[in-house]
């Protein structure tokens, strides 16, 4: 009998020799006769099939195969659906695998066309086979309603063209039978397509799930198109245990394709709709598909789009977590980095999604910056880092990034677990370990993901392995004030980087994760006249959360202060003393009338410095400070020492601002930045690049910007204070004083100056108080002595001296004049740098200084600023309280300048003829209007301690006083006389100050101002105008003035002895008597030009003209005394 060879079982079994098969081209009938001799245990793939679309049916029998056997297994054909499985979910997540995986269009008819119509033979015989090959099987594959085949080509691989998959019109997709396990850079969640983990479609993501059963709906006839598939899909939804889910499934109708986006090929001209059958096929929506990770970052603002944040440890601490459409698995692992700025365009690692994903470098800077000195840990975060080492700090080395999602408490506090959300700790060889924890939406174990970084000392970062490098700063710097404002529009800060000259450090700052600008960023020292600078930034009207520091090689770390948080439960009351020498202010809180002179500690420090020095103890035992010390001396003088009150500075402080050399007054300028108020003058050497300006009160011209400055660096000072010590700044009040004796024009202008720096820094425009100097203390006076009746209070400053009478509290007549303290040590009438007394005595002082190696008091000494007689003799005055003598140990009696000028007797007549003068006014105004003498004379003002020169002791001068007045009005004196105000221990600064807290005040009324005429002994009135000044007018004047020195030094000196009470020598008495006949009338003139350049011609006196000659004659007596002691 005769034997057929075929592969299939039906046909004739009675061919002889060779016969053409009636079955060719094989059809799909044939082909499901044909036995596999390892059945569903075969391993390989089939692929020795003679027909170009074998592999269509292989697929096709797969599914069905599958069916049969179970979803589930190991079987050659459940690696065919697997794979055809993953071929579809690549079409599906094809926004993910733009750049790996590109869709080729096979067009079956424009091919086949263009094959038979080929020039090559080949080509031809090609065309033929397809198309037989089509027409034969066209019902089984679905061939007949075909119109393209999409190809999936992975651009990634090794050949021109590496096809893994298509589209089928039998199973919608279909698998290649080469190894694919080459591709290692595509996931489903932990699922990697084409490898040996077979996966069923209801084990995948269930969004792609819900696309296969919405094309079930969607195509027309889908059971009788893909029977296979209809069966398969029945299985998958039995196999699906989650009922929300097969509800959903269920519940699917057309209007759901609109949650799915079609998928597009770009051609050239024009654009493809991947489809089978002519139906289209679907991604996952380009408006993206809210999937529920358990990775999302937790955080409390409310922010859309919220990133996941990646562990970069494999392992099984993080593998329950649900990562996209699966968990996180236990080799999944982030990249270190992400080069990839823009988080939205970012690709999940591991799964190819685009989303916004954070790593570890998204947080952590590459570089840590390491500090050679101690953090001030009470006012700045330091990272929870215990450090052993004194000069040693670490900048907290936080991304801003890191602040879109958390704020500076969250870094500070502690989780719900009890963990800090961010730690760094020492480790060997100075490296340092940082710790952070990202807070996740997480599971019930694991609610944050930590990531750690070494930092190794002396080596730059290496993020592919994830290390960290380590780079030093050395600055230092401080905020002022560290008060965190309720009401930003309320902010004003200082802030400086301190360093260096050499150095270039830049601070940002940040509120949350957005910078802000700084309004200023000044430097007083440009051209490096200092070792050190200061880098002062200042904000208005806006708030900061951190400061970013950057250097020049662009590394850059973050400092996070702990802000105090500004509330408003007291009420400030201020009262500003600014003299035309000194300044002196007082506050109290509440009303409750405890008034103190202004200052602060440690408690409310108001210059909050980054870093804080080091100490050592030498080989004696002593402390000494090791680090730090310039740049403290300059944020001392360039700013505020750490306290005022507790040691040398404090108030009364000299009246002069301190301003950079090169500052131009036509600029904004902000209050402590290029200037200040330094109350280290006369007390440290002053930095070269600034200059000090002086005679704030008086100045013109450019002189009225200085006052500006300086009221505007008081107004900081006194706002600080309010904010740090939980006051209201609107409901804050402040009371300034002035003289009687000052021009309305400069009045007016002084009353705006306050008023628009209350307004700027208070935030209230209803303006400050206002009261006169010779009110203030009179007040303060009466309230403080139960004994005082009728009292002259006599207010000495530097520029002025005002005088108020008053009974039983009530101000009956006040008077001003510029005649103080400061008369006694300068020319009234000319820039000259002489003067007598200070010339006489500052040379023995300097060898003092000089013998004790004091150095920095002789730069002081030898300053520019001290070039001026009237500042040198400041700065003498100064030295007894300087911390410096002190502890050097110098006897108080060698450096008192004051104690020096009470036992020299050849200068003192100099200060008994200026006390007299200010007494024999007096008399003549109470003999003139017929006043009651004062029970009670007393002293207020600084200028006032220049009295103790002539005497300590004070019933001496009453009874001297008490004289005067009795020769003046010819007549006994009517009571006893008291001197209050020139105890030791007082502060005459303080009477005016206090004075202006006493309630049910009185502003004084022109009717009561008064302006005494010494040529004709009585008063101004309206008629008297500077224009109205005659030489008449003027040689009365001189003929009073002569009365009086002949008065002083003769009728004076004949009842009480100047030499027996107070210590004049004979020879200054003469040299006086001498020179108080020069010159008076130039003196007079001088006086009353100087006078009317601050006035008008029309204006009313406003002063008396008794003080010019006076003025001119001390000056003249001291260097006539001096000569005389220099002949000798």
């Amino acid at each position: 009998m005769s034997k057929i060879f075929r592969l299939y079982k039906e046909g004739s079994d009675t061919y002889q020799d060779w016969n053409e098969s009636p079955a060719f081209p094989y059809s799909s009938n044939a082909l499901d006769t044909i036995d596999d001799p390892d059945g569903a245990s075969a391993r390989n793939e089939i692929t020795s099939i003679p027909s170009p679309f074998a592999r269509i049916d292989l697929v096709k029998r797969a599914f069905k195969e599958v069916c049969k056997i179970g979803l589930d297994g190991k079987t050659i054909f459940h690696k065919m659906v697997s794979d055809s499985l993953d071929v579809g979910e690549i079409f599906f997540n094809i926004d993910k695998y733009g750049k790996k995986v590109e869709i080729i269009t096979w067009d079956a008819v424009l091919m086949l066309e263009e094959l038979k119509n080929s020039n090559s033979s080949g080509h031809q015989y090609l065309g033929d086979a397809l198309e037989k090959y089509m027409l034969a099987d066209a019902n089984t594959y679905n061939f007949g309603q075909l119109k393209n085949i999409y190809l999936l080509n992975y651009v990634n691989g090794d050949d021109e063209l590496n096809i893994i998959g298509a589209t089928s019109p039998a199973t919608l997709f279909f698998s290649t039978a080469n190894d694919l396990s080459y591709i290692k850079d595509i996931y489903f969640g932990q699922d990697q397509p084409f490898d040996n983990d077979y996966q069923s479609l209801y084990q995948r993501d269930f969004e792609y799930v819900k696309m296969w059963f919405l094309l079930r709906k969607t195509i027309p006839n889908f059971a009788a198109l893909f029977p296979e598939l209809e069966t398969y899909l029945n299985l998958t939804f039995k196999a699906i245990k989650d009922v929300q889910k097969k509800k959903e499934l269920n519940d699917l109708s057309v209007t759901d394709v609109d949650k799915f986006s079609e998928i597009e090929v770009k051609l050239v001209q024009q654009a493809d709709i991947v489809e089978v059958l002519g139906h289209s096929l679907y991604r996952k929506s380009s408006k993206g598909v809210s999937l529920k990770s358990d990775f999302t970052i937790d955080t409390k603002k409310n922010i859309s789009n919220l990133p996941l944040v990646l562990p970069i440890v494999s392992g099984s601490r993080y593998s329950q977590l649900q990562y996209t459409i699966s968990q996180w698995g236990t080799t999944n692992k982030a990249p270190y980095y992400d080069e990839e700025s823009n988080l939205d365009k970012r690709v999940l690692p591991n799964d190819a999604t685009i989303r916004a994903y954070l790593t570890i470098s998204d947080f952590l800077e590459d570089t840590i910056v390491r500090v050679p000195h101690r953090l001030n840990k009470d006012s700045f975060f330091d990272g929870n880092m215990a450090l052993d080492v004194d000069k040693l700090s670490y900048l907290i080395p936080i991304k801003p990034l890191f602040f879109n999602y958390f704020d500076t408490e969250d870094l500070l506090d502690a989780s719900e677990d009890g963990k800090n959300m961010f730690e760094m700790e020492a480790v060997a060889g100075g490296s340092v370990k940082v710790t952070l924890r990202i807070p996740i939406k997480g599971n019930n174990r694991i609610k944050h993901i930590e990531y750690t970084r070494i930092y190794y000392k002396d080596r730059v970062a290496d993020m592919d392995n994830n290390e960290g490098g380590m780079t030093e700063f050395s600055f230092t710097g401080l905020v002022m004030p560290l008060v965190k404002y309720q009401n930003t529009q309320d902010a004003y800060y200082s802030v400086a980087c301190v360093s260096a000259y050499s150095n270039k450090y830049d601070f940002s700052f940040y509120k949350e994760a957005s910078r802000i600008e700084a309004n200023s960023n000044d430097c007083r020292n440009l051209d490096g006249q200092e070792s050190n600078k200061a880098n002062v930034y200042t904000l208005t009207q806006q708030g900061f959360d951190y400061i970013q520091i950057r250097n020049k090689n662009g590394y850059s770390a973050i400092l996070v202060p702990k802000f105090k948080e500004q509330r408003d439960t007291e009420q400030f009351e201020f009262t500003v003393d600014l003299g035309t020498s000194n300044t002196h202010i007082e506050y109290q809180k509440d009303n409750n009338g405890i008034c103190t002179a202004f200052g602060f500690d440690k408690r409310d420090i108001q210059v909050c410095e980054m870093f804080l020095p080091s100490y050592g103890v030498d080989n004696k035992g002593a402390k000494f400070q090791d680090d730090l010390g310039q740049e403290e001396q300059l944020m001392e003088k360039d700013f505020l020492p750490k306290e005022i009150g507790c040691n040398e500075f404090r108030f009364p402080t000299r009246t002069v601002l301190s301003c950079a050399k090169h500052i131009d007054w036509t600029n904004v300028v902000y209050p402590f930045s290029l200037v200040n108020i330094p109350m280290t003058y006369d007390k440290r050497y002053d930095l070269q690049y600034n200059n000090v300006k002086y005679n704030i009160k008086w100045g013109k011209g450019e002189d009225l910007r200085v006052m500006e400055s300086y009221i505007d660096c008081l107004m900081i000072m006194l706002r600080n204070k309010v904010l740090l010590n939980n006051g209201n700044l609107k409901h804050t009040k402040i009371t300034w004083f002035y003289p009687i004796s000052m021009p309305p024009k400069r009045l007016k202008k002084l009353r705006e100056v306050w008023d628009t720096s209350y307004s700027k820094y208070f935030g209230n425009s209803n303006g400050t108080n206002y009261m006169t100097e010779s009110d203030a203390p009179i007040l303060y006076f009466f309230k403080h002595f139960a004994s005082a009746t009728n009292l002259v209070n006599v207010d000495i400053g530097g520029g002025t001296t005002d005088i108020a009478f008053a009974s039983n509290a009530n101000i009956q007549l006040v008077t001003s004049f510029k005649f103080a303290s400061n008369t006694l040590f300068e020319n009234p009438f000319s820039d000259s740098v002489k003067n007598g007394i200070i010339d006489w005595h500052k040379g023995d002082i300097l060898d003092l200084l000089k013998k004790k190696e004091l150095g920095e008091l002789e730069r002081v000494f030898n300053s520019t600023n001290n070039v001026k007689p009237s500042n040198m003799a400041s700065f003498l005055f100064s030295l007894v309280d300087n911390s410096m003598v002190i502890k050097q140990g110098i006897d108080s009696k060698s450096i008192d300048f004051n104690r020096i000028l009470q036992d020299d007797e050849d200068f003192k007549i100099i200060f008994v003829l200026f006390y007299t003068s200010i007494i024999y006014h007096i008399a003549q105004i109470v003999k003139e209007k017929g006043l009651t003498p004062p029970r009670h004379i007393t002293f207020s003002g600084n200028g006032s301690r220049i009295i103790k020169v002539i005497t300590t002791d004070w019933r001496l001068l009453a009874r001297y006083t008490k004289i005067i007045f009795e020769k003046v009005l010819d007549k006994p004196y009517p009571s006893e006389l008291e001197i209050l105000g020139l105890e030791k221990g007082y502060n005459p600064k303080e009477a005016t100050c206090k004075g202006g807290f006493v309630q049910g005040f009185t502003e004084t009324c022109d009717n009561q101002i008064v302006v005494f005429q010494s040529h004709n002994h009585s008063f101004v009135t309206d008629k008297d105008t500077y224009v109205s000044v005659e030489n008449e007018y003027k040689e009365q004047t001189v003929k009073s003035i002569e009365m009086f020195f002949d008065f002083a030094l003769n009728t004076m000196n004949s009842v009480f002895n100047f030499d027996d009470n107070f210590g004049v020598t004979s020879e200054s008495l003469k040299i006086a008597r001498e020179e108080c006949k020069k010159d008076l009338l130039t003196y007079l003139e001088k006086g009353i030009a100087l006078r009317q350049e601050e006035s008008e011609a029309q204006d009313k006196i406003e002063e008396t003209f008794f003080f010019y000659p006076i003025k001119g004659v001390l000056n003249a007596l001291a260097s006539a005394i001096y000569d005389s002691l220099t002949n000798k």
